[in-house]
């Protein structure tokens, strides 16, 4: 079996030359905070940018739509 102090990890942190907080953290529970924080990272950057192109798609059919109604209005004149 392996051993319990091997699996865990202590971060210090520390606010100025004092020691502030020791935090001792399983590898597993780090592990996993990385793994669910890359993915929180990968989905709002996913989400922005999916939401960027949504807007100006929007805005070119805004523009597009309103040639369209110029030109129906010179026509029907």
């Amino acid at each position: 079996m392996d051993d319990k102090s091997s699996s865990n990890i202590i971060i210090a942190i520390y606010k100025g030359y004092k020691r502030y907080k020791v935090f001792n953290v399983s590898q597993r529970l780090l592990t996993w905070i990385v793994v669910i924080n890359s993915a929180l990272i990968i989905g709002c950057l996913i989400f922005f940018i999916s939401f960027t192109f949504q807007w100006a798609y929007n805005w070119k059919l805004s523009e597009e739509n309103k040639t369209l109604q110029k030109e129906i209005l010179q026509l029907k004149k």
